[in-house]
């Protein structure tokens, strides 16, 4: 299955495996709402890593750029249509 990795497991709960296998998603959303009652309303989530294999196929259009350039560029075109933002970043 494309873009699944073979990730180390930091916990330091001994009864987990040592390594996990998933996908790493970058998500963008807007945050809409009163003081009192906020909402974040999903823009985008894309697959961000895991698939180096796929770049190999003819007219592949997958990024090379890192999770954290990715989530960026995301945010720049949202901010482009949303005007003035506050861009918070959780890695």
């Amino acid at each position: 299955m494309p873009g699944v990795k073979k990730l180390f497991q930091e916990s330091e709960n001994s009864a987990k495996p040592e390594y996990i296998h998933g996908h790493m998603f970058g998500g963008l959303g807007i945050l809409a709402g009163t003081v009192r009652n906020w909402t974040c309303i999903p823009l985008s989530i894309q697959l961000h890593d895991g698939l180096q294999a796929a770049r190999s196929l003819e007219n592949a259009s997958v990024p090379c750029a890192s999770h954290v350039v990715q989530m960026v560029e995301d945010a720049y075109k949202a901010a482009r249509v949303f005007g003035n933002s506050l861009l918070l970043l959780e890695l």
